[in-house]
């Protein structure tokens, strides 16, 4: 960028027009986004020789809006060390974040933290950016470098998570495209989806979590996803479980910002009033919206998946293998399909925490710190301590199914995790 192209982009609020094909609209994007998450944001970039920088910081912010202008030595020697990677040979620019806000961990949990971090992003910006990433517009790679180090050449690569990318319709007919009035604005086409019954694609679980929540409108802006499931009003429950194969894609002209009102981040839409009734009503010659919303309870419902398991989690690795197979046949239940297994280790924990559950990788991870109390007198093997983890893993039984974790739910577990720590520390 060049000096009057970072300025404009470090202003809070643009002054220039914005095409109907850009991403940006608003010109608070990188600021808000950055300083959501960090005290301190830095954009360094390099164009045709020469360097340009400057830094918001929160300090700053509260003694006037002092927006830090940087000198083009201390910009070029920065980038002179190298950002591997990333290439900055002739042109390029450079985002940095300091003083992160919702990146705490204990030197015990940092490798952890880091690595469910990049997961999420991964996930978020697959999911988000995946007609970029799908189409080859766009490539996005996730690393790690430590300070005082030489530079890592790992990184792994952003695939994209199209939440319609299924092999084969859940249901003949589908998708069917339907026109909704929306009065003086005209029509706006939607694409009703049905997935298929059981599937493990990416794309219907789009990172885990509960698959229910994913059901409803996704309404994409100049390719970009804004909004990843919900009935915006059209259905009275946005995760009723007969319609977790429902997706309907919505691609918003940028002439409906207003209409849809957009909100300044661009992560959510609020259809006008006429949307919800309008889209039940609507109807074609290849059928109606109502018959969609059936077709898809029906998909659902035929699956030979029997609903309402006791045990749809079961024991994995980490669990000794002759007890694994007698307790799956034990709780396994004719009809209910394939269960899903639940794996277990011993990782170093904040001493105050026994147990904590990995919902992205179904895991319960027990507290390596009290290993050697809870085996007492026994060698400790990848498959020990089988009755702790049966126990826990029924008491978590349905807790893997949900997509976060709820207050109710940290609270719970802070009680259990505190009597466990008191009775271990206390003796067995």
């Amino acid at each position: 960028m060049t000096d009057p192209t970072l300025l404009e982009a470090m202003r809070f609020g643009s002054r220039t027009e914005k095409g109907e094909r850009a991403l940006g609209k608003y010109g608070i994007g990188l600021k808000a986004a950055s300083l959501s998450q960090a005290k301190t944001v830095t954009v360094l970039s390099k164009h045709k020789g020469r360097y340009v920088g400057r830094r918001w910081t929160f300090e700053n912010i509260a003694k006037g809006w002092i927006c830090q202008v940087l000198k083009s030595v201390q910009i070029a020697a920065f980038l002179a060390d190298g950002m591997a990677p990333v290439g900055l040979r002739k042109s390029g620019t450079v985002v940095i974040w300091e003083d992160l806000e919702h990146l705490a961990a204990t030197k015990a949990r940092i490798d952890v933290t880091i690595q469910e971090t990049i997961r999420e992003v991964s996930h978020d910006i697959g999911l988000r950016f995946h007609r970029f990433i799908g189409e080859k517009r766009l490539k996005v790679y996730l690393d790690v470098q430590t300070a005082g180090e030489p530079p890592s050449t790992i990184r792994e690569e952003v695939v994209a998570l199209d939440p319609f990318d299924y092999p084969a319709s859940g249901r003949e007919g589908y998708p069917k495209a339907f026109q909704v009035p929306l009065g003086p604005a005209g029509r706006l086409r939607i694409e009703c989806h049905i997935w298929p019954a059981k599937s493990e694609e990416p794309g219907y679980k789009l990172g885990g979590g509960k698959v229910s929540a994913r059901q409803g409108f996704y309404f994409y802006r100049n390719d970009r996803l804004i909004q990843t499931g919900g009935w915006n009003g059209c259905r009275e429950d946005d995760n009723e479980p007969h319609l977790s194969l429902a997706r309907v894609k919505v691609d918003l002209p940028a002439a409906y910002d207003g209409l849809f009102k957009l909100d300044v981040r661009k992560s959510k839409v609020e259809p006008p009033p006429a949307f919800a009734p309008n889209v039940n009503d609507a109807e074609e010659r290849s059928g109606s919206f109502r018959q969609y919303v059936r077709d898809a309870q029906l998909a659902y419902r035929r699956q030979k998946k029997k609903e309402g398991a006791l045990f749809s989690f079961l024991p994995g690795r980490g669990f000794p293998a002759a007890a694994r197979s007698s307790v799956r046949r034990i709780l396994w239940e004719k009809g209910t399909g394939r269960p899903q297994l639940v794996n277990f280790a011993w990782e170093e924990l904040d001493p105050d925490v026994f147990v904590e559950l990995d919902r992205e990788r179904n895991r319960v991870v027990l507290n390596a710190l009290y290993r050697s109390r809870v085996l007492t007198s026994r060698r400790a093997s990848g498959a020990d301590a089988p009755v702790i983890k049966l126990l826990f893993l029924l008491l978590l039984q349905d807790e893997f199914t949900r997509k976060n974790s709820s207050e109710r739910f940290r609270e719970w577990m802070e009680r259990i995790n505190h009597a466990m720590v008191v009775v271990l520390k206390k003796g067995l």
